[in-house]
Formats: structure tokens, C-alpha cells, sequence
């Protein structure tokens, strides 16, 4: 597995990436697994090999500013791991960061690319102000591949309609199932109250589209209804949101909790009563689905893919980059979220998310290519 992020904090934790390590595990039940990471910017030798969380892994230097040394460096690193691993597929995460590389050199090795698409048609430069070498570049890589896979039904279709002539399928994200959850946990509810969650990091000061949900909060507590928002998440942007939930006289009815452990996250997720998405754009959106395997109702944007992963028994959706729109969806979801039926939103997400299911598709498609 070739992942465009991966990373590790100081205490030797996955952080950024933590989804393709928990897919290379879940792989590793049914073939032998690595992963090559090119980009790491944090190693101090110029090639590391090491197994991390059980997974032999490998990371190649990345100098920042410095490409045309990152670029040989990071083909010297790859010989390396074709002379050793010997490998029959190239797992590749996002066309326009790895992909981009893994093109090239699975061409050069004769080695079948297999790539998951995970960005955004926004983030891909397809959409409102794409410019044309990002499409062609774009072209090229999914030219290269045996098979392309997109996280969800909205990605498929876009990239349908720009590459009609492409195979794409559309295979979700794995999630880990909820048995992570201990039976005795700490109490984040707070009764008395609804309690709604959104799980996103603050890397950017739009994407999630809190500049548009706390303000609806704010009408929302104005309206009489009681509401709790946990925010699970950190970055950079976190201090502004949570100065504007002081500013907008929220900040008691908005608990930021910063950067959760999985479990924490699920465990707040199931003391809630639905889950909030406000994003402006998405490729789909591991959190709503994590949400949906818990068998909690969601309200979603139209932001692309997290509306696309939602049905009518799942959840509500609602139009984004506005306040009022949030208003209104807090408002029904809080009237109606007791009525959905809790099995068949966990049935539907287990059918379409469970990481084991996810897996059983990869193999599947991994197959097939070996048999060409």
C-alpha cells in the first residue's frame, strides 16, 4: 500500500492516516501487507524500515522544497522495496499525491496499480476553476491503473463524467466495527439536553462549515430548544471556533473536546442522540459513517459524498454554506430523530462500511487483476 499521508506523532501513534493502517490490518487477515510511505518529512535516515502496530513499514525522506531530491530518493527507496517484497499489486491512496509517483514507477517495475480515490473533486481541481494540466495529469495517472475505486457514489459519478471511458467502482472506506467501545465508560452526555456531535478536524477555516453550524446553534438555543454540540477534533483552526462559540454566548452549549482516541469518539458518538455534518465539500466521510454503524441518525450538507453515503431511513439532509439551512435541519432532526429505527441504520451501514465487508471487495478486485 502506497498511502499519500501517514504519519506518526512523538509518542509513535498513527495520527494522519489512521484508516490505511487499519485497512492494511484488516488486509493482512488475507494476503501479506506493507506499506510504502514516500513522503515522510520527519525520519532523519533517508530510508526506514521497521514494523509499526505489526505492519512492516517502510518511509522514504521527503525534504521539503527540495523535490528533484525527494524524487530521487524516493525511487531509490522503492527499488529497495520491489528487490526485497517483491510485491504483485501496488495498493496506491489518491491519484493526485501518490498516485502521481506510483504511475510512473509501477509502469517502470511492470506492477499492477490498484487506486483509491479519496480526494474530493474540489480538492482534485475538477470543479469551478480546475485548470486543465490537473485534469490531464489526473488522466494520466487513472490511465495507468488496472482499477480505480472511489469512496463514494458522488466521487464515482463525477469522475464518471469527466473520464467517461474510465472503470471506476465504488468501494467505502472501512470502518471499524463499534465493539471498540468498553462496557464501562466515562459519561460525556449531558442530560437534560439533546446532544448532538460532529467529529472534524479544524485544518481549514471552511471545509467543516463551522462558521455556518455554531451561529445555527445559536438561533436554534434562541428558539427555546435545548442543545448540546460536542466537537471532536483539533488543528489550527480550533482556537477562532472556539472563540467565536464565546463570542456568539455558546460556549457552555458547545464542548470542544480536541483531539479523541477512536474509542472516545465512539463512545461520545453513542451517548449522542444524532450526528452533525455542515462541510461545504467532501469525498464521503468516515465520521458519518462511524456514526451510522453506531446506528445514529445524521444531518448532512449536499456537500458531494456525505450526502451521497445518506438514505431516507438514515438521516437528513440539507443545503450547505448557510446558517438557516442547519437551523432547519436541527429543528426536524431534533423533532424526528427518536423515530428512526436504530437497527436498520446499523444494518445498512454494516452492509455498506464494516471494514471486514470493505475488505472482502479488495480482495475480491486483487483477485481478479492476478488472473489477467
Amino acid at each position: 500500500m502506497i498511502p499519500s499521508w501517514y504519519t506518526i506523532d512523538k509518542y509513535g501513534e498513527i495520527t494522519a492516516g489512521r484508516f490505511h493502517y487499519e485497512q492494511a490490518v484488516e488486509l493482512k487477515k488475507f494476503c501479506n501487507i506493507a506499506i510504502f510511505y514516500p513522503f515522510d518529512q520527519d525520519i532523519e535516515e533517508e530510508f526506514a524500515k521497521k514494523y509499526e502496530g505489526g505492519v512492516l513499514t517502510w518511509r522514504s525522506k521527503s525534504w521539503k522544497g527540495k523535490r528533484l531530491k525527494s524524487n530521487i530518493n524516493l525511487c531509490k527507496s522503492f527499488h529497495k522495496v520491489v528487490k526485497t517484497f517483491k510485491p504483485d499489486i501496488c495498493f496506491v491512496q489518491v491519484a493526485s499525491e501518490a498516485g502521481r509517483s506510483a504511475s510512473v514507477l509501477c509502469k517502470l517495475y511492470s506492477i499492477p496499480m490498484v487506486l483509491a480515490e479519496h480526494s474530493s473533486p474540489e480538492a482534485l481541481g475538477l470543479v469551478k476553476g480546475g485548470k486543465i494540466k490537473d485534469y490531464l495529469l489526473l488522466k494520466f495517472v487513472y490511465s495507468q491503473c488496472a482499477c480505480v475505486t472511489c469512496v463514494s457514489r458522488n466521487l464515482t459519478n463525477v469522475l464518471h463524467h469527466y473520464y467517461p471511458k474510465l472503470e471506476i467502482f465504488t468501494v467505502y472506506n472501512g470502518i471499524q466495527p463499534a465493539t471498540i467501545i468498553d462496557e464501562v465508560v466515562d459519561s460525556y452526555r449531558m442530560n437534560g439536553a439533546i446532544n448532538a456531535v460532529i467529529v472534524g478536524g479544524f485544518y481549514n477555516m471552511e471545509i467543516k462549515g463551522y462558521q455556518y453550524l455554531l451561529p445555527a446553534i445559536k438561533k436554534v438555543i434562541q428558539k427555546g430548544y435545548k442543545i448540546v454540540l460536542h466537537i471532536c477534533g483539533d488543528g489550527e483552526c480550533k482556537r477562532y471556533y472556539e472563540n467565536m462559540a464565546k463570542k456568539l454566548d455558546i460556549a457552555q452549549q458547545c464542548i470542544f473536546h480536541g483531539q479523541c482516541s477512536r474509542k472516545k469518539v465512539y463512545t461520545i458518538v453513542e451517548q449522542s442522540d444524532f450526528f452533525v455534518s455542515a462541510s461545504i465539500f467532501e469525498s464521503a466521510g468516515m465520521a458519518i459513517q462511524e456514526a451510522m454503524l453506531l446506528g445514529k441518525p445524521v444531518l448532512v450538507t449536499n456537500s458531494g459524498g456525505a450526502d451521497s453515503l445518506v438514505t431516507k431511513e438514515t438521516g437528513i439532509v440539507v443545503e450547505k454554506g448557510s446558517v438557516q439551512s442547519p437551523v432547519d435541519g436541527l429543528e426536524k432532526m431534533i423533532d424526528i430523530y427518536e423515530k428512526f429505527d436504530v437497527t436498520k441504520i446499523k444494518e445498512y451501514a454494516k452492509k455498506n462500511f464494516e471494514i471486514g465487508h470493505v475488505t472482502e471487495q479488495y480482495i475480491k478486485i486483487f483477485n481478479n487483476i492476478l488472473k489477467k
